[in-house]
């Protein structure tokens, strides 16, 4: 059973994330809710660890690209050569980024940019 208690939309595209080192590492959206993303990394990172991460939700202009402060709360390793999911929980975002993340989960992806 899923524990998580906001409704999550799917996300699949490319994930950017910049550790606070500035090390910069490459990851594939898996979901996205209001409060937090699940993303795939070949990388393990640690609960607690922060990152920003730079990934894009569909608009009514066209992409909305979003970027914001995050925590990693889980790391599950798969044994596929999907490597890492991390789940993370958003802390920082823009206003209307956090609008857009809303309307996309909510099922209105081309009224995000309104």
């Amino acid at each position: 059973m899923d524990k998580r208690h906001r409704k999550r939309a799917s996300l699949r595209g490319p994930v950017q994330v910049t550790l606070t080192n500035g090390r910069v590492l490459s990851g594939q959206g898996v979901d996205l809710s209001v409060s937090g993303l699940a993303f795939l990394s070949r990388d393990s990172l640690p609960p607690g660890t922060l990152l920003e991460v730079t990934f894009s939700v569909p608009s009514q202009g066209g992409p909305l690209a979003v970027t914001g402060l995050c925590e990693v709360i889980a790391g599950l390793f798969f044994s596929t050569s999907e490597g890492y999911r991390i789940n993370a929980r958003l802390l920082n975002t823009s206003d209307a980024s956090r609008q857009g993340i809303r309307r996309f989960v909510q099922g209105d992806p081309l009224a995000a940019a309104r």
